[in-house]
């Protein structure tokens, strides 16, 4: 997986190696992020995580846009924090 690349303003992507995916990240300004489509394997996801903690950034909210099982377990994750997530009928919200 490449490394987080700012594309604009707060606004951050990483393509992985396995099916040419985007991690997307959109910091809030204030140390927190939304991540969308987080990385599809265990050492993507960890290298993503990593990203993330040299950046000062907390996952507070994931999000996948597809429904499919990778995005599903890669937003449960515990690499990605324990923000709020959602993935359409996968759906899951962490306390």
């Amino acid at each position: 997986m490449s490394r987080l690349t700012e594309i604009s303003a707060g606004v951050l992507v990483a393509t992985g190696d396995l099916y040419v995916t985007n991690s997307t990240i959109v910091a809030d300004g204030s140390g927190g992020c939304l991540v969308i489509d987080p990385a599809v394997t265990v050492a993507e996801l960890a290298g993503l995580a990593e990203d993330l903690r040299g950046l000062a950034l907390r996952p507070r909210l994931g999000f996948a846009t597809q429904a499919a099982w990778v995005w599903c377990w890669a937003i449960s994750h515990p690499a990605m924090g324990r923000g709020s997530r959602s993935s359409g009928p996968c759906r899951r919200f962490s306390r």
